[in-house]
């Protein structure tokens, strides 16, 4: 996998000098959640607070999804209301074929 640097410079206003280190420090840890295994340093003006970071992936992993619908005898305003939310939570979907799910029979839309 590429991996990149990336650099994070957040302009504030005037931080107290005794805030700085605690705010650093929150902001490192911050980011090493989000991003475990990078090398993270960080650095502070009065007015900036900076985080660098080597080894940063370039892209995350591909994922795949399957969102159940409704069951089908929730009858067909429920299915499309279903449609229309999946359509607004990302790309495009498609229509699979209704599966029976522990006993009941369910539209799915894969993700």
């Amino acid at each position: 996998m590429k991996v990149a640097d990336f650099l994070l410079e957040i302009g504030v206003e005037e931080v107290p000098d005794w805030m700085i280190t605690g705010a650093l420090a929150d902001l490192k840890r911050l980011f090493v959640e989000v991003f475990p295994g990078v090398e993270v340093a960080t650095y502070a003006t009065p007015r900036r607070l900076v985080v660098a970071a080597r080894g940063l992936p370039t892209k995350q992993p591909d994922t795949k999804e399957t969102v159940t619908g409704p069951p089908t005898s929730a009858g067909p305003n429920a299915g499309a209301g279903f449609a229309r939310h999946a359509q607004d939570q990302g790309p495009a979907r498609r229509r699979h074929p209704q599966r029976e799910t522990a006993g009941r029979d369910l539209g799915h839309c894969l993700a």
